[in-house]
């Protein structure tokens, strides 16, 4: 009689834990949708003048740059044409 009490007061503390670890995970992971992902660290400055891109000096980079490799691709062209 009193294994038959012990067993079925087991039971009920077993069931109540799973029934707690259950409500504690779910409140965690309440918890973690409650607070912001993203946090601010400093607070954003506008620049003291505005800044783009300098429109000639790219295209006299690019211009010169394409220029060197045509003529280093020719004179590869050139030389392995006169060498067969």
């Amino acid at each position: 009689m009193e294994l038959a009490r012990l067993t079925r007061d087991v039971k009920i503390q077993e069931t109540l834990v799973t029934l707690l670890v259950q409500q504690a995970e779910q409140a965690r992971m309440a918890e973690g949708r409650d607070y912001p992902m993203v946090q601010v660290l400093d607070q954003a400055i506008p620049a003291e003048r505005p800044s783009r891109p300098r429109l000639v000096l790219n295209l006299m980079l690019a211009g010169i740059t394409s220029l060197l490799v045509g003529v280093c691709g020719a004179v590869l062209i050139d030389s392995r044409r006169s060498s067969v």
